[in-house]
């Protein structure tokens, strides 16, 4: 399998964007210690996550080192993994 392309990923962005957007904005008054975004892309839906709940623990994950390198890139203070789902939840430790 060829590694996604965050930029072209990104061309329709707000596409890929709206449905990250509708689920956080369901999830009511939770306030999450630890979130996990599996297939995190290049950020679009780790930033939602973010700005509305930014004291949790975020660790996105993607199976893509060029989405995560966007991802870095535009959250630097947050974490990112190179995981393969579901390979690798067990290594990932502790409840998210």
């Amino acid at each position: 399998m060829s590694d996604w392309n965050s930029n072209q990923y990104m061309k329709f962005g707000a596409e890929r964007t709206q449905p990250s957007a509708d689920l956080v904005n369901r999830l009511g008054s939770i306030s999450p210690n630890r979130i996990l975004d599996l297939g995190c892309g290049p950020v679009n839906s780790t930033k939602k996550l973010a700005e509305r709940f930014g004291e949790a623990e975020i660790l996105g994950i993607d199976c893509s080192e060029d989405m995560l390198e966007k991802a870095r890139a535009t959250y630097p203070e947050l974490k990112f993994e190179r995981s393969s789902v579901p390979d690798d939840l067990d290594k990932l430790g502790g409840k998210f």
